[in-house]
């Protein structure tokens, strides 16, 4: 059996992915190169790599998210709300993910808060601190989803958003999470990149 080795032309330090999760020019030169010279028979290896990198780098992100999160949960419980330890939130998870199968909308797991002290009914509101930008699917509610477009393949998005509860007395009490939604996917159709 014999087995043809062909090298890509991408040069030490060369990015196989912009910032936006887009395929660097490099890449696509290179790779269009090595599809034109092997007749578009080869393996989606390199694009598990991609999706290593992306699900690495989704991780990251969550993992950052959830870091500063807890940072500010903690920044909250000490602070109370308006300065009360009286009244103050808790939620069921530290932080909320999403997937979507290759590309389109990934919708997060639910997030439900539960209020403590301050006097009913209450408003609810959720704000993004840092990161890419989720539609809050009920931003008025205590419990919600959070969705976002996941344009390209391997790609991720992530941000920390907090939700301020404003009782009838108009007192505060907030929650700092994290939200990160990735595609799942890589696998390509290993034909030529435009």
């Amino acid at each position: 059996m014999t087995s043809t080795l062909y090298v890509s032309f991408l040069r030490a330090g060369d990015k196989i992915l912009n910032d936006d999760g887009t395929v660097t020019e490099a890449f696509r030169n290179s790779w269009n190169a090595l599809l034109l010279r092997t007749g578009n028979q080869v393996t989606n290896d390199i694009t598990g790599v991609i999706n290593g990198v992306a699900q690495a780098r989704a991780e990251a992100a969550a993992a950052a998210s959830a870091a500063s999160a807890a940072s500010s949960q903690a920044s909250d419980a000490v602070s109370g709300a308006a300065g009360s330890a009286s009244y103050y939130l808790t939620a069921d998870a530290s932080d909320v993910f999403g997937t979507v199968a290759v590309t389109g909308t990934a919708t997060t797991t639910a997030i439900t808060f539960t209020t403590h002290g301050g006097t009913g009914p209450y408003t609810w509101a959720y704000t993004k601190i840092d990161g890419d930008t989720f539609t809050v699917t009920s931003p008025a509610a205590a419990s919600t989803t959070f969705s976002v477009n996941i344009a390209f393949v391997s790609s991720s998005k992530s941000a920390v958003y907090k939700v301020t509860a404003t009782d009838s007395l108009t007192a505060t009490a907030t929650f700092t999470f994290g939200v990160s939604a990735w595609s799942e996917s890589g696998e390509g159709s290993g034909g030529i990149i435009p």
